[in-house]
């Protein structure tokens, strides 16, 4: 099975449980992550709930990524130093891959909004729509639609199989109140500069697929391609 997202111009935050920027419904007790380079406060971009009939069904992934700094070793997710499809991630990969990003699973009757996070990415509701085309947003489950060659892994730490979760579509652009800093990029120089745009974008704007562990502790495998 498998469901298109779409961006819906519902922008009042009630009890939606898929959604773009707004205030995260995590569960209780869960702090916002840091960067691991830069130290400050990650911003949250997105979740989604899966909903039954999907692997990792009753689940919701949240993404947390950082806008404050900007290195160009971690512009996207680190990539496995092989070849891609079909490849074997090593034992830990997931967990320390996550510098400037992170994601979040938790089953989603276990959310709740944080009230006391400062949010900066306007809210936009997520719609879901069982179909195989790709949304506005992108598309959950199914098979990934490819911007240029399959890179679908095969397993984790030697035994533990690989399952496509979701695709964000390329260019997404998460616009920000007012008040947001503005995303860190880097200049022509190479050199951290702020973004003179009014919105904050994910991995260069490149398209993202995610992939998940068939059991134990539920982890992403992200990886973006261009367009």
């Amino acid at each position: 099975m498998s469901w298109s997202l779409n961006i819906t111009n519902d922008i009042i935050q009630n009890k939606q449980i898929s959604f773009l920027g707004g205030k995260p419904c995590i569960p209780r007790g869960y702090t916002v992550p840091k960067c691991k380079l830069c130290g400050n406060e990650q911003c949250f971009y997105y979740q989604i709930a899966l909903p039954t009939g999907m692997f990792w069904a009753d689940k919701t992934i949240a993404l947390f990524c950082c806008t404050s700094c900007m290195d160009e070793s971690f512009i996207v997710p680190q990539m496995l130093k092989t070849i891609l499809h079909q490849a074997d991630i090593p034992g830990e990969f997931l967990s320390n891959y996550q510098r400037n990003f992170e994601f979040l699973v938790f089953e989603t009757n276990n959310g709740f909004l944080m009230e006391s996070y400062q949010e900066k990415v306007k809210f936009r509701a997520i719609e879901l729509i069982e179909s195989n085309e790709l949304g506005n947003f992108g598309m959950l489950g199914g098979t990934p639609q490819w911007m240029s060659e399959n890179e679908s892994p095969a397993s984790y730490d030697g035994d533990i199989p690989m399952h496509f979760l979701m695709q964000l579509c390329s260019g997404i652009e998460f616009h920000v109140h007012e008040a947001a800093p503005p995303q860190v990029e880097l200049n022509i120089m190479g050199e951290q500069s702020p973004s003179p745009f009014d919105f904050y974008s994910l991995f260069l704007g490149n398209a993202l697929y995610l992939f998940g562990t068939e059991y134990g502790d539920p982890l992403v495998y992200a990886i973006t391609q261009v367009d």
